[in-house]
């Protein structure tokens, strides 16, 4: 496709301007945001990514106008030399991972609504953004990539990042795996390829390698029409419909400013993905539904169609249903932290999933066509097995299918998790149990939380087990910690009748995460009781028990302290303190300490700086386990 040249209006443009700087371990990202007088919510946010040059500015200045007049949401980062010296190629060091905390933040302060965006890079930025894409398919609406001095092929055969091969560099292990895994979902993206039809100098800039030359050509211009065949040739393989659009600018070398004048900026700004048939068919039901709360990671735009085999429906596997009649639970909880009142008639968005809660229910991750079972206000659907006498009957759920997205598979919350490893470091974590639940642990984390980042610490409070619940979560949030995250965000809606390596392997997500974030230490609360199928094996398992520094146990009453305290030594468990609802009676707590010799501390102490820093002490903290 070819486009004539076209001047972009000299009008002022109406949108405000803000910086931000984000912390990504030891290194450092900032970004310019630009927000548009008048939001069009039909458009999604944009990324703009510089090239090797970091000329961040020109890119600003080339698609802030063009973005105010669509009205879309425009970031535009920037990498810098000291911190990120080669981001363009992701595998040494892993710039993808300060996109998704730019993303994430931008999400958490309410600049952007989607977790999906359209991403734009521009010759080093372009590298980066198509191998972004692969990595994080879920993540784009759309791509858009510019004369780029060489590409990752959809190519088994060559090394990564030249193709999805053994990569050449051990430090692209992970990024070539994860890419590997997403090469369909990738291949559904709507892909757009521009280049100048000029753009055939072989500068300094451009990598001679003759493996490139031979696999890509010779010159950009070359590479550029190789990439764009090489995405319609495996998207044939795999039957699925190639949306790749390949674009040459007519007059444009290897020069920005002169492709953004030729017309460039005006195509990306407004090329934006078309609703399908199947969209339309089921959107009215998709822009009425209620998303709930544990499924806030996958974002609901994502939601294109449905299969009807609700048989085969997996625990995570986002449902479809229409409210049947009003039990237990009269509202549900939103990914915004706001509940909605539930109606009959109501469609809403729950992940299929079990749940274990002594004061509710117990039910399995099965879906019944006729009728299920919604287990939790904070989302989860599945069948109840028994509850507790004293609450009501679980709402009632009428299934109508599993939700399918753009590429046609079914939206499982596993598939939107956090990266299996944000960071290497190894972030201390003191965890708190307790007897059952309403034990007090909640209250306890948080109390910690606070106390910890009053004395200084960067904070990773992190609820580990569970049912998806904003309440806990805002809890957290309200702390002050650093970082808040739960099991939700390692793709689990719940974590009862998970395997104990997923579960393990969920929490190692959220330290990583932590750790990413700068944290110093993890305040991790474990769900339920020590009895408890998860708890119990989490506690038992050596391998689970390494995860910790140290444990507080959160109890009623002196009594259940000291059975408490003799099951956790039976799992080679001493507790550094007792704390929870028996602490606010002094008789109580004095009961507790001379019954386990353990010493009992009250909400307040736990907010205590000092009493915090104290607890971190002694759980073997020190300053050397600080982030730099």
């Amino acid at each position: 496709m070819c486009i004539a040249p076209i001047h972009p209006k000299a009008d002022t443009p109406t949108a405000t301007q803000k910086r931000l700087c984000l912390h990504v371990g030891k290194k450092a990202v900032s970004a310019c945001v630009q927000i548009p007088a008048k939001v069009n919510s039909s458009l999604g946010p944009m990324i703009a990514l510089h090239g090797i040059s970091r000329n961040a500015d020109d890119i600003l200045h080339a698609f802030g106008p063009e973005c105010d007049r669509v009205g879309r949401v425009l970031v535009v980062p920037r990498f810098s030399r000291k911190h990120w010296p080669h981001f363009q190629t992701i595998a040494r060091h892993r710039p993808d991972r300060a996109l998704l905390a730019l993303m994430d933040h931008l999400r958490q302060t309410g600049v952007i609504s989607s977790t999906r965006v359209s991403i734009f890079g521009y010759s080093g930025g372009a590298q980066l953004a198509h191998r972004f894409a692969m990595i994080y398919p879920q993540r784009i609406a759309s791509l858009h990539v510019a004369a780029a001095g060489w590409y990752c092929a959809p190519d088994h055969k060559q090394a990564f990042p030249m193709g999805l091969g053994q990569p050449a560099e051990p430090e692209g292990l992970n990024a070539a795996s994860l890419a590997k895994r997403q090469l369909r979902s990738f291949l559904t993206l709507p892909i757009h390829v521009y280049v100048g039809r000029e753009d055939v100098e072989r500068d300094d800039a451009l990598r001679k390698d003759p493996s490139i030359e031979t696999h890509q050509g010779r010159s950009r211009l070359a590479r550029a029409r190789s990439y764009a065949e090489s995405l319609r040739r495996a998207a044939r393989a795999r039957s699925i419909p190639a949306q790749v659009e390949f674009t040459e600018l007519p007059g444009c070398a290897h020069d920005f400013s002169i492709c953004a004048k030729a017309g460039m900026t005006r195509l990306v700004c407004t090329r934006y993905p078309k609703p399908t048939k199947e969209t339309n068919m089921t959107h009215l039901a998709f822009s009425t539904m209620k998303w709930c709360f544990s499924a806030r990671r996958i974002d609901p735009v994502l939601a294109t169609g449905l299969k009807e085999d609700l048989a085969q429906a997996a625990p995570g596997d986002m449902i479809l249903g229409r409210v049947i009649s009003i039990g237990n639970h009269t509202r549900i909880q939103l990914p915004s932290g706001r509940p909605a009142t539930l109606y009959p008639g109501d469609l809403v968005a729950l992940p299929c999933g079990a749940r274990y809660a002594p004061d509710q229910f117990e039910g399995v991750a099965e879906i019944d066509p006729k009728s299920c079972d919604m287990l939790a206000g904070g989302g989860c659907v599945g069948l109840m097995r028994q509850r507790n006498e004293r609450i009501k009957p679980p709402t009632q759920i009428q299934p109508l299918g599993r939700i399918t997205g753009p590429d046609g598979r079914v939206l499982n919350t596993r598939d939107f998790a956090l990266p299996e490893r944000l960071s290497t470091r190894s972030l201390p974590a003191i965890c708190v149990i307790g007897t059952s639940m309403n034990s007090g642990k909640t209250t306890a984390a948080v109390a910690l939380s606070h106390g910890l980042t009053r004395a200084g610490y960067r904070v990773g409070a992190l609820k580990a087990t569970g049912t998806g619940s904003f309440g806990d979560f805002n809890k957290l949030v309200d702390s002050g910690a650093a970082y808040v995250a739960d099991f939700s965000d390692a793709g689990m809606a719940t974590t009862y009748l998970e395997p104990m390596e997923r579960v393990i392997g969920g929490i190692d997500v959220l330290l990583a995460a932590s750790a990413s974030q700068g944290c110093d230490i993890a305040v991790v609360e474990i769900a339920d009781g020590i009895f408890q199928r998860e708890t119990a094996a989490l506690l038992s398992d050596p391998a689970g028990q390494q995860r910790f520094a140290g444990f507080i146990f959160a109890c009623g009453d002196a009594v259940a302290a000291a059975g408490g305290v003799l099951c956790m030594a039976e799992m080679g468990i001493r507790p550094m303190m007792l704390t929870g609802m028996l602490s606010c009676s002094p008789m109580a707590a004095a009961e507790a300490e001379n019954a386990t010799g353990v010493s009992v501390l009250t909400k307040r102490q736990l907010e205590d700086p000092a009493e915090a820093n104290a607890i971190a002490a002694q759980a073997g903290v020190t300053e050397l386990d600080r982030a730099a």
